[in-house]
């Protein structure tokens, strides 16, 4: 009456021999070889509360019989029975539903001992591993050999009778072979075959894994017994092998891309059923992580094990002197405390007020084995912690639209991009990154047009030219596109990414004035409906001010380059038509063929806004301010000097007017520049030539500015010192004088699963870190190339010393934080040319990282 019977009789005999041949779930199989092993486990004991350290352990003899062995630190507790005399009871605990009782059968119905003598209670780490263990108890009780091996059953001959069916004809009884072992009439003794048994590899545990390694013993199970399945045969011996099905199946090996999965398992554990895009390329980089480390072999689990423990940078954790003196060492394991985690946050990583306030609710929200069984913050959940999106160095809640975008158009950075693009961008995804937590921002190119745009570029520059009896778009030399495509090309996809306005820039230097005449009408067929000024009806159609980006959602800005002599050398390789004036001031110089398209430009501003362009000089900025903005050009050589002559004239120019600097070059040899220096006197668009390879760093700090920054978007808001200031009745902000400067201290612990790593095998990979800013901000430094030894990389330069002193860390003294950029790159150098090439690279605004021990993600591209 105290306890039900584990045995239950079947619905019928062929319910249960169709239950035998599907074979117990995956999980439970899992289990049951835990189980053989060894389950950790509490003894809970009247005496005390919390429940004594205790192991439970299957043991099967060679006849089918099994028993429960239960070890406890007090001797007096251990137990052991035979399955077939078994019960297994839940019972409520005090601290939680986690109690199992087993109790032996035939001891209580004959009143022979009480029952603390004939039972124990076991305490389980959660309620699930709790009613696993009762489901493979049970299941074991009533069948004692469903996870043993099948005998292979004979096969009757059958007999086809009259097509009515088929007749089974009794075979008689097999016949010994006369060479058989077993034959009294063999002249030798044959002794049978015995599978050999692989010693296991001693694992090294570190401090506080114990818990990890039986749930990565349990992954590990269930991914063998998933793989045995599917190859057709379903064993519970330890390196056996099978080629049912043309799989070829060991049981204590799994192949890399297996183990990417388990990998992603144990570690992302927060990847939610939405996810599935980011959880696929995250098994698909652990996948050739194991196979660059063990060259395509297949993985023992004592090599998985060790490239786990790698990855979760347990060693290099604990060796860290900020991290151990907020672990308590008064414990088994290496933990955190709720005090100390608290204090962690506040000192180390200058968390604010709220983040501390809701430090004990999410210690309390956590599991094993992030926390212990007294929710102290384990090595492994701190580990987890530390490399989480949620402690990026660069700031989570800038990776959102969260700036204000009511300004005008002038108090905005603007993501653009120049008018010459590499033949090289439309072979690979650009300027485009990914990583495990952030997702491509790059679509597949159809055509160099498609990535810039699907790269969040907001300014768009097309060099138009006469070719073929039709208007093309000069993309690079030797690369054309009809205007006509790439117009819908613009309509189709300039809004997928964002829908704040995009700004066109045309270059029509090259065109005769028919050509030229033909290009509004071009704009109205194709991207009418998207122009700026057609149905709006605002004072901007009639050449009014600059909107900001909130006015102009889904709107197209379209702006005519100027066209003088030697301006832009990218657009040189023809002789220039006549669309161009002497003094370069418009680009709609009068001469006499020009009157048709200055016609057509004039009839074109009744339906929607253009604005033309003009080269920025030092006479340009001596002039006196105007109300109406203007839109300047400036090649960089000329930005760079009036960067350095007349600074500040030119932060009170751009607080007005809005400025596009773009590279000096010819467009077979293209070059870029240093946007940071254009950002920092207030420049809007530092037009870049995407794909370039001379130069490319200035794409990083490009991608830096913003990938992330205010979601993504293509508009950043400049700092206040760059902006014009708001009048009384707007808020009353005033600008800053000057920018504080700051002091940027960087030191890399460790890199591990570093991607395009399998392409390098024998190359030595270094680090290096750049400002990208103003001109007196610019710096580099890095860590010497180290040849990787593991799923992690350790720089000497950043190892503390035996006595616990911290080494010197990069130092950068930045002067204009608001428009500086850090780039981290990872390079690979080759061993026979010596070349370098980049493996992955990350890059954020200076301003926006945060202090303490932070993740940096990688990004490829």
């Amino acid at each position: 009456a105290r306890c039900a019977p584990l045995s239950r009789p079947m619905a019928c005999v062929q319910d249960g021999l169709s239950k035998r041949r599907e074979g117990p779930p995956s999980e439970e199989f899992a289990f049951y070889v835990l189980l053989k092993r060894g389950l950790t486990c509490g003894v809970h004991d009247p005496d005390f509360a919390e429940p004594l350290d205790g192991e439970l352990r299957l043991e099967r003899s060679g006849f089918g019989n099994a028993a429960l062995h239960l070890d406890c630190e007090d001797r007096s507790l251990n137990f052991k029975i035979a399955l077939h005399r078994l019960c297994v009871e839940l019972r409520d605990m005090p601290m939680g539903d986690r109690g199992l009782a087993l109790i032996d059968e035939a001891l209580v119905q004959a009143h022979a001992k009480t029952e603390q003598a004939a039972a124990r209670v076991i305490v389980t780490s959660s309620v699930e591993e709790r009613d696993l263990l009762q489901r493979v108890l049970r299941r074991m009780h009533d069948q004692p050999h469903v996870y043993g091996r099948r005998k292979r059953k004979r096969l009757l001959r059958l007999v086809a009778c009259g097509g009515a069916g088929c007749v089974a004809v009794p075979c008689g009884p097999r016949q010994k072979s006369p060479c058989s072992a077993r034959s009294r009439t063999a002249k030798g003794i044959v002794r049978r075959w015995k599978r050999p048994t692989q010693k296991e590899v001693p694992l090294t545990v570190p401090a506080g894994f114990q818990r990890v390694l039986e749930l990565a013993r349990i992954e590990w199970a269930k991914e063998v017994a998933d793989q045995r399945r599917k190859s057709g045969r379903f064993s519970s011996r330890l390196g056996t092998a099978s080629k049912t099905g043309g799989l070829n199946v060991v049981q204590d090996h799994l192949d890399s891309s297996a183990c990417g999965v388990i990998l992603a398992r144990l570690w992302f554990q927060a990847l939610q059923p939405s996810e599935g895009d980011m959880s696929s390329r995250i098994d698909e980089s652990l996948s050739r992580l194991f196979a660059h480390l063990l060259q395509g072999k297949r993985v023992r689990f004592d090599e998985f094990w060790s490239v786990f423990q790698d990855v979760s940078l347990v060693g290099r954790l604990l060796a860290e002197p900020a991290l151990r003196k907020y672990l308590a060492a008064d414990f088994a394991d290496p933990c955190m405390p709720l005090e100390q985690w608290r204090w962690f946050l506040v000192q180390v990583q200058d968390e604010p007020r709220e983040v501390v306030a809701t430090a004990e609710e999410e210690l309390l929200a956590l599991r094993s084995p992030d926390v212990d069984s007294d929710h102290r913050l384990t090595v492994c959940g701190l580990s987890r912690y530390l490399c989480a999106a949620s402690n990026s160095v660069f700031s989570p809640e800038r990776c959102v639209v969260h700036q204000d975008m009511t300004r005008p158009l002038t108090d905005y950075w603007i993501s653009a991009s120049h008018h010459v693009y590499s033949d090289a961008f439309a072979a690979s995804a650009g300027a485009g990154f990914s990583s495990w937590d952030t997702p491509d921002l790059l679509l597949e190119p159809q055509s160099m047009l498609h990535v810039a745009l699907a790269s969040g570029c907001r300014c768009l520059a097309l060099a138009v030219v006469a070719m073929n009896n039709a208007l093309q778009v000069l993309l690079h030399p030797g690369h054309v596109q009809p205007l006509e495509e790439a117009l819908q090309l613009i309509g189709r996809l300039a809004f997928e990414k964002t829908h704040f306005p995009l700004i066109l820039v045309l270059h029509l230097g090259r065109l005769s004035s028919e050509d030229c005449a033909q290009i509004p009408d071009a704009l109205k067929e194709h991207i009418g409906s998207r122009l700026w000024g057609a149905g709006d009806g605002v004072a901007a159609a009639a050449g009014g001010g600059l909107p900001s980006p909130e006015q102009a959602i889904d709107r197209i800005f379209v702006v005519l380059a100027p066209a003088a002599p030697g301006f832009d050398p990218s657009l040189e390789a023809e002789p220039l038509a006549a669309l161009r004036s002497a003094d370069g001031g418009s680009a709609l110089a009068l001469d006499e063929g020009l009157a048709n398209a200055v016609a057509s430009w004039q009839h074109a501003r009744q339906e929607f806004a253009f604005w033309l362009g003009q080269p920025l000089s030092s006479q340009e900025l001596q002039r006196p301010q105007t109300a109406e903005p203007c839109i300047d050009f400036v090649p960089c050589d000329e930005l760079r000097m009036l960067e350095r002559r007349q600074p500040e004239e030119m932060v009170e120019r751009h607080q007005h007017h809005l400025t596009i600097a773009f590279p000096l070059a010819h467009p077979g040899a293209s070059v870029n520049f240093n946007p940071g220096a254009a950002w920092a006197c207030g420049v809007q668009a530092a037009a870049l030539s995407l794909g370039c390879r001379c130069g490319d760093g200035a794409l990083l700090a490009h991608c830096g500015r913003f990938a992330q920054d205010n979601g993504g978007c293509g508009y950043v808001l400049k700092p206040p010192e760059l902006r014009r200031a708001t009048g009384p009745g707007e808020g009353g902000e005033t600008p800053k004088a000057t920018s504080v400067g700051v002091r940027l201290d960087l030191r890399f612990l460790a890199a591990r699963a570093i991607p395009q790593l399998e392409d390098a095998s024998d190359a030595a990979v270094g680090l290096a870190v750049s400002i990208w800013g103003s001109s007196t901000d610019c710096a580099r430094q890095g860590y010497d190339p180290i040849r990787p030894s593991g799923a992690a990389l350790v720089w000497p330069e950043a190892r503390p010393s035996d006595d616990g002193t911290l080494p010197p860390p990069m130092s950068f003294a930045i002067r204009c934080p608001g428009a500086a950029v850090v780039v981290v790159e990872l390079f690979a150098v080759e061993p026979q040319s010596g070349g370098r090439r980049r493996l992955a690279f990350f890059a954020a605004p200076v301003d926006g990282l945060r202090q303490g021990l932070r993740w940096v993600p990688l990004w490829t591209g």
